[in-house]
């Protein structure tokens, strides 16, 4: 399956659960380097906590059923509830292949960039006062 049918095959897919309200391709099917081993990571966005439950009540058969339009095994992220980096690495790698979501995709957007510009500020500081008691352990 090409990288087009089956970017259009998951959008199809995904688009036609009411219970999500985006969806973003990412990692090596995004970057356009699938092996034939590969699965699909897929990040998604529910339409609130029923809509979560929802879906992972049936899980298996909401992959099962992408993983028949993929031709492959899909795996789900939640956007929400992933670390930061990892959202991060999404947004700026992945390929949305839909957002209904009414700004809630960019407000999570918004708050990842902060979240992670925040933590690399912080972690300089972390960094910072660990080699000072370094070079004071060394004498």
């Amino acid at each position: 399956m090409s990288e087009d049918s089956l970017t259009s095959q998951l959008a199809t897919a995904l688009e036609g659960d009411a219970r999500l309200e985006a969806a973003i391709l990412f990692g090596s099917a995004a970057a356009g380097a699938l092996r034939a081993d590969s699965d699909v990571d897929v990040a998604v966005l529910y339409a609130d906590e029923d809509a979560r439950r929802s879906v992972n009540g049936e899980l298996l058969s909401v992959l099962g059923r992408l993983g028949l339009a993929a031709g492959r095994d899909v795996h789900l992220v939640d956007l929400e509830r992933a670390d930061c980096e990892l959202r991060r690495s999404i947004f700026a790698r992945g390929q949305t292949l839909f957002d209904r979501s009414g700004g809630r995709l960019r407000q999570l957007l918004a708050r990842t960039l902060q979240e992670y510009f925040d933590w690399e500020y912080a972690r300089a500081v972390i960094d910072a006062a660990q080699r000072r008691r370094l070079e004071a352990a060394r004498g």
